[in-house]
Formats: C-alpha cells, sequence, structure tokens
C-alpha cells in the first residue's frame, strides 16, 4: 500500500503534467477578441456614424408610419401576457380595431384565435412578410402551427395559403 500514490498526489501529477494548458489559450484568444470587439466598439462611437448605424437598423425594422408603430407597440404589449385566453382576447381587439401587426411572434401565438376571419388575416400577413423576405426565428415551430390551422377549420383557402407558408419556410 505504501508503493502506490494517494488520489491527491495523482492530482498534482495530472495537473502539472506535460505540455501547455489548454486553459490559457483559451483565455488568450477570448482576450484577443474581447479587446477587437471593444476596439470595433470604440471606432463606431467615435467616428460619429452611430447615429446612421441606428437609423439604418430602423428602417429594416420597416416601420413606416406612426400606426404602424402603435400597432407594433400594442402587439409587444400582448406578448407580454402569459395566460393564452386572455392573450387571445387581446389580440382579437387589437387585430379587430388597429389590423394585424407584422410581428411573427404575435402571430404565431393568434394562430389560435378561434374566429376564421380572423386566422385568415393572420395567415395573410405572415405570407405576406415571407414574401417580403422577413424570416420568423422560429421557423419550425411556426410551420408546425400553419400545418394545423387547415386541419382545425377544414377549410380549403387555408390549406392553399398554408401551403404558400410551407413553400417559403
Amino acid at each position: 500500500m505504501g508503493d502506490r500514490p494517494s488520489w491527491k498526489e495523482i492530482d498534482k501529477m495530472r495537473d502539472g503534467a506535460g505540455g501547455p494548458q489548454r486553459g490559457t489559450k483559451r483565455a488568450k484568444n477570448e482576450d484577443r477578441q474581447s479587446r477587437s470587439s471593444k476596439a470595433e466598439l470604440d471606432r463606431l462611437f467615435s467616428s460619429g456614424k452611430l447615429g446612421a448605424y441606428v437609423k439604418s437598423r430602423e428602417e429594416d425594422l420597416k416601420i413606416e408610419s406612426e400606426a404602424d408603430s402603435t400597432l407594433i407597440v400594442q402587439a409587444k404589449k400582448a406578448l407580454r401576457i402569459e395566460d393564452d385566453k386572455k392573450f387571445l382576447k387581446e389580440a382579437e381587439q387589437i387585430i379587430r380595431s388597429s389590423g394585424v401587426p407584422g410581428d411573427f411572434d404575435f402571430l404565431e401565438r393568434a394562430l389560435a384565435l378561434k374566429a376564421l376571419d380572423l386566422v385568415t388575416m393572420v395567415m395573410n400577413k405572415i405570407l405576406e412578410m415571407l414574401r417580403e423576405s422577413y424570416r420568423p426565428d422560429r421557423s419550425r415551430a411556426l410551420k408546425v402551427q400553419i400545418k394545423m390551422v387547415p386541419i382545425k377549420f377544414g377549410e380549403p383557402d387555408l390549406e392553399d395559403i398554408s401551403r404558400q407558408i410551407i413553400a417559403l419556410l
């Protein structure tokens, strides 16, 4: 028993044994990346082009009017509602009063509405956004829900819209 090293000694030998440590290379690489990111941010702030960058990002959101802006704000507020029944009630009110907002998260949850006319409006909005090259963050989940809508309502028009949406996803 005296010939064998203890577990503590084995751990010490492993920690100090052979070659450079991997952790130091990783730390150096992360530090280098961090410094380059900080340098890029410093250049952006010091160049005075930050305002132009922000404007270009706002244009990407395609908010064309104050009405579009308030509709998106309403949709974002509705998305904070966790209770599905309350969300669907709020979504129905938003769609009937202001139209269908261009927010994939809102549209995905609004597919659970029970009114055929509202669901048709939601699916048409999804199709319109996909044709304009907007893409949802969770396309697989949306695809599954889109496949279920025609089954739920049994409407041939919804089947056609569903096929078009799935082809674009």
